[in-house]
């Protein structure tokens, strides 16, 4: 059987065994049998009738023709000899295997030849007595789940003892992802003397590589506790990994198990490098003084940095041994030492045969060995003739005259220099081209390396690779001159720079516009890595999105158009008649770049927008749409409009028509004691005092151009009425009244010189059918609606109880003017006051209800007055000291029952339903009944169905209802909340057709004057 410690490559053998290792055993009752064996009588076998037989234990050693080149394995044979035509019976078999003292073997196969049977098959399930590897997968590399992981495993006889389990846990690293710059610089590699995992150094802290697993960083080595970085790492003698640190101290890392000790001796003082090469083991301080680790294990100076043969250095960089040299790299040239001879040799530097005196790296190429350098390029000599060959730099054939790497194998050099892979043959002389450093996911980072990593072990490549580094991502490069990308293992990822300045997520990658850096970077959210950046040369000021088209705009070079993660082309700034500066301030597109039907790309610099067409096949020019000063810079699309921030508001374009829309500004009015509202055909009308006629389309939901007097024959913005006459909106303002057709606006006429018919406030209209009532500054006013002729008007001479007449209502026989000394009843026919109800107490307040015969005056401060209007007399007033509730005089609103002959009123103490034939209370809703919603006074009564709407102004943004029919509430509908006014008030409420319209205002006008806007819930769908 094979030994434990076998060589896992070598050819994988089994046991064929063509007789059987048998334990026979018998029955109780035959114990007494004999045991059954031949032996010869004069030449003849003789046997017992019958017997049994116990071979015992038999190792059988497989070691017959076993040949690795024809997959042939290796055999035993057992002879098991019984008498001709025995019966055998009660047979049964054992195999033992013992791997801790050795007794194994490898996927054996137990067959019974003569009847062609397998007793014992184990082939495909590893060693029988040991196992060294897992099933399946060998490493087993997977991801914890939430704590754990369970697909590591071994296959195992059922009743097998384990004596011995090891196994080595590794922890895998996923690359660090970071919001600013990162990087991890790697130093230095070594590669694994068996199993070729690859080693890389950081500042302080080992990465260990597997190139057949993922992730490839299967491992990671923390120093940070030793307070002190790693200036080297290296492969001892004995194939365990030495780690040297700049105090001196040293560790070891097992080649065997991975377990770190310490290590060589201490220093005893500062190091600057340290090696391990064919002569010795070598260490370097900072200013030169180069000691070996002798034989008594103890550090032992050879060179002193006071040598005048040796350079006085305050960095060293390399050491390099090539036929017998030491060569020493430093920033003060390169030392040599004399191996065979034990002395120092001259310095080379800048002032005899070296290009430079800052050397970085040595590396033997051939016949060459080669001189990286930070500032003057790459310096070649021959060390076999002794002759310097031309140096390499950005005179000639290097991007940089910085090299940040050489690696050589074979005929192929590489050279790692300014953002370029450059690629030399050896053995012809020739350059082959050079690959960007971008084309391998690479930056030009400052922390560039170049180390080699060969195909030796189970943990290696498959071929010899050259492993490039940025800090933040490793790739493997096929070290020849094919240069194939083999495979990209991330570290670390970040944007380029810290100054970000616009950013948007496209298809699961997030774009980001770098400033300073002139990149545009890219995270992949699902992966949780920075993708590599698109550099675009200039600094990256906003960031826009159409279709899978990607548009960055820049501070001088217009804009450039991204797409499949390159940019397609550049398109040039606009010229600006404002502003000299072509800075991109904000875009916006709408359409697809890369069809035939194309895109619309809207862009705004300082004062201007403009606009540029794209499609696929053709790239326009920038057209200037509009220059202002009021340019605030934000531009955005929505359903084929483009929105541009201004100080005059909303700038509105439509891209298909190329033609501007009404701009959206704020009405800049707060704090209303009246908002009329009026609906002609699908436009909503609403007067501001202050502002003018707001305007909105119903059908289609456009903000239409406002009525302002800036835009029309108005003289006022201050707006107290609108009223509905056919398709003429008729506008009552401060300094007159206006009828409004859709497209053009008349004046109301007054009567010459007699002042009694010469208003000049309208606060009021009414519209019976035939004439139009105006209440006005100086009383009700009669206009007929065809033209706006005056007619007549009645004031306090003609019985008014007051010249201002705030609110007029009607019905069939009758006007009512309302004033703050009380009601004037009008006869329609005559059109003179018949009677009036002068007030005993000012009220500041007037609102009118008429059911049947009866109008009911609600008077602030007073209580619900009552007009007979088929007698023309009043009734008594409804008050505290008969029908109404303690508060109730203060009447807020009134509305008639959905059941005739009621009547609600609302007040300061809820609501009461009164019967309208005596008064009596028939339901009473206080506010502190479940009912009642909120604490606030109810306004503006209105009533859809059997649901009664209601708000409170000033203290609160909700609009209740009660449904009548059922005495119960409805939930609050918040309007604050759907205008963005949350704590808002609410200054009027109204039904038109099936849609509730409330107005809502800021609640705190003083610090946020022209808040607002108009909620709209459709009451018969139950929707906004």
């Amino acid at each position: 059987m094979s030994n434990r410690n076998a060589d896992r490559r070598g050819p994988k053998k089994a046991l064929l065994l063509t007789s059987l290792m048998l334990l026979a055993s018998w029955s109780a009752g035959l114990a007494g049998v004999p045991f059954a064996s031949a032996h010869e009588t004069d030449d003849v076998a003789a046997w017992p009738l019958s017997g049994s037989n116990d071979t015992g234990w038999i190792q059988l050693d497989a070691i017959v023709g076993n040949d690795p080149i024809l997959s042939n394995q290796a055999t035993a044979d057992w002879v098991l000899e019984f008498a001709p035509g025995a019966e055998i019976s009660n047979v049964s078999l054992q195999v033992h295997v013992n791997g801790s003292n050795g007794l194994m073997i490898n996927e054996p196969l137990l067959v019974a030849n003569d009847i062609g049977i397998n007793l014992f098959d184990w082939r495909g399930l590893g060693t029988l007595g040991a196992s060294d590897s897992f099933d399946g997968a060998n490493p087993y590399s997977d991801r914890l789940s939430p704590n754990s992981a369970s697909g590591a495993g071994w296959t195992l006889p059922s009743d097998a003892d384990i004596t011995e389990l090891a196994f080595e846990a590794l922890a895998p690293v996923d690359p660090i992802t970071s919001f600013a710059p990162v990087s991890i610089p790697l130093y230095n590699a070594v590669q694994h003397p068996n199993d070729g995992q690859l080693y890389l150094q950081g500042s302080t802290s080992i990465l260990v590589l597997d190139a057949n697993n993922d992730p490839a960083v299967i491992d990671l080595y923390d120093f940070d506790d030793l307070n002190s970085e790693i200036v080297s790492i290296a492969i001892g003698p004995s194939g365990n990994i030495h780690v040297a640190f700049a105090d001196g101290m040293f560790k070891l890392i097992s080649q065997s198990d991975g377990t770190i000790s310490d290590g060589l001796p201490d220093a005893g003082f500062e190091i600057g490098l340290f090696e391990v090469l064919p002569s010795g083991i070598y260490v370097m301080t900072n200013d030169g003084t180069l000691l070996q680790l002798d034989a008594s294990n103890t550090w032992s100076q050879i060179v002193s940095a006071n040598s005048n043969s040796w350079p006085l250095s305050t960095e060293v960089n390399d050491l390099h041994e090539e036929s017998g040299i030491l060569y020493a790299a430093t920033d003060n040239g390169v030392g040599r030492y004399d191996l065979n001879n034990n002395q120092p040799l001259s310095v080379w530097s800048s002032a005899n045969v070296l290009h430079s005196d800052d050397v970085t790296k040595m590396e033997s190429a051939g016949n060459q060995l080669l001189f990286a350098s930070s500032d003057n390029g790459l310096a070649r000599y021959n060390w076999n003739s002794g002759f310097w060959l031309a140096t390499w730099s950005d005179a000639n054939w290097l991007p940089s005259n910085e090299v940040e790497g050489i690696q050589s194998h074979q005929d192929t050099l590489h050279i790692m220099s300014g953002d370029q892979l450059l690629r030399y043959n050896l053995t012809t002389g020739v350059f082959g081209s050079s690959i960007p450093l971008n084309n391998l996911n690479l930056t030009d980072s400052g922390f560039n390396a170049l180390f080699a990593w060969e195909a030796n072990g189970e943990r290696a490549p498959s071929s010899m690779m050259h492993v490039a580094t940025d800090g933040g991502r490793i790739v493997l490069i096929d070290a020849s001159m094919q240069s194939t990308l083999a495979r990209e293992i991330v570290l670390a990822t970040g944007p380029s720079d810290a100054a970000l300045t616009d950013a948007l997520e496209h298809n699961g990658i997030l774009y980001v516009a770098g400033y300073f850096s002139e990149t545009v970077d890219r995270f992949d959210i699902a992966s949780s890595v920075w993708l590599a950046p698109i550099n675009l040369g200039d600094v990256v000021t906003s960031l826009a999105v159409t279709g899978d088209t990607i548009i960055a705009g820049t501070l001088d070079d217009g804009l450039f158009l991204i797409e499949n993660g390159s940019i397609r082309t550049n398109i040039p700034a606009g010229n600006n008649p404002d502003a000299n500066t072509k800075y991109i301030v904000d875009i916006a597109a709408d359409g697809d770049c890369t069809t035939t039907a194309g895109c619309q790309i809207l862009f705004v610099q300082e004062y201007a927008a403009f606009r540029a067409d794209v499609d696929s096949t053709a790239v326009g020019s920038p057209t200037l749409l509009t220059s202002s000063t009021n340019f605030i810079g934000q531009v955005a699309t929505y359903a084929g409009v483009g929105y541009w921030s201004s100080n005059e508001g909303l700038l509105r374009y439509d891209i298909a028509n190329d033609t501007f829309l009404a701009a959206w500004g704020s009405t800049g009015v707060n704090g209303v004691d009246n908002a009329p509202v009026a609906v002609v055909g699908d436009v909503l009308h609403m007067g501001l005092a202050g502002y003018g006629v707001a305007r909105k389309d119903l059908a289609t939901g456009e903000i239409l151009t406002p009525i302002t007097s800036q835009n029309s024959i108005m003289t006022s913005n201050t707006i107290y009425a609108l009223e509905v006459n056919g398709n003429d909106l008729w506008i009552g303002t401060q300094q007159g009244g206006f009828i409004w057709d859709g497209s053009s606006m008349s004046q109301l006429s007054t009567s010459g010189s007699d002042w009694t018919r010469r208003p000049s406030q309208h606060f009021d209209f009414e519209y019976d059918g035939n004439w139009m009532y105006s209440g006005t500054n100086i009383g009700v006013c009669r206009y007929s609606p065809g033209n706006g002729a005056i007619d007549d008007c009645l004031n306090v001479y003609d019985g008014m109880p007051n010249w201002g007449t705030y609110v007029v209502g009607v019905n069939s026989t009758t006007v009512f003017g309302g004033t703050f000394s009380g009601v004037g009843l009008i006869d329609k026919s005559s059109f003179t006051v018949e009677d009036e109800w002068e007030a005993t107490a000012s009220t500041s307040d007037a609102i009118v209800e008429v059911i049947d015969d009866i109008a009911y005056i609600g008077l602030t401060g007073i209580g619900v007055a009552r007009w007979d209007i088929s007698n023309s007399q009043w009734l008594t007033t409804w008050t505290e000291d008969n029908v109404l509730d303690n508060g109730n005089e203060d009447v807020t609103s009134l509305i008639a029952d959905i059941r005739p002959g009621y009547i609600w009123i609302g007040g300061q103490d809820g609501f009461q339903l009164l019967g309208t034939a005596n008064g009596t209370e028939f339901y009473d809703i206080e506010k502190s009944n479940s009912l009642y919603s909120g604490n606030g006074n109810p306004f503006d009564l209105t009533m859809y169905g059997y649901t009664m709407y209601y708000h409170q102004g000033t203290s609160s943004d909700s609009i209740y209802g009660i449904d009548v029919a059922n005495f119960t509430s409805i939930t609050p509908l918040d309007a604050g909340q759907r205008v963005g006014e949350n704590g808002g008030d609410i200054a009027g409420l109204n039904i038109v057709g099936d849609m509730l319209l409330a107005s809502v205002v800021s609640g705190q006008w003083w610090q946020q004057d022209g808040s607002g806007g108009i909620a709209q819930y459709n009451l018969s769908t139950s929707t906004w």
